[in-house]
């Protein structure tokens, strides 16, 4: 996971609690965003700064930090309307026609 980032390889983590995460990956971990803790505190030891507010009640809004300065966010689900494995496929086949779409200009 060090070596990762000189190859432009990113990774996504995603957890429950905190303490799910070992702290040497907490040591490489240079984004974070919040999509839904408890209250302010909890948002706070995740992004590791002064949080005096928490994330508003709407879905996919969160909180990440951006130059030590806590910032809501906005996230969005592509596809919504499916689920689970329906969603995996729609999502693989639009990107397949979006591939074949733009062949050869790259």
């Amino acid at each position: 996971m060090k070596d990762s980032a000189v190859y432009g390889i990113k990774y996504i983590i995603s957890c429950g609690n905190l303490r799910d995460v070992s702290s040497k990956i907490k040591q490489e971990i240079d984004t974070t965003i919040c999509l839904y803790m408890k209250d302010k505190y909890d948002y706070a030891d995740v992004l590791g700064c002064k949080v005096e507010f928490g994330s508003p009640d709407i879905p996919g809004c969160g909180i990440c930090k951006i130059d030590n300065r806590p910032l809501v966010m906005q996230s969005a689900m592509l596809c919504a309307e499916y689920t689970g494995a329906e969603r995996v496929a729609v999502i693989k086949k639009k990107i397949a026609e979006i591939c074949e779409d733009n062949k050869g200009q790259y």
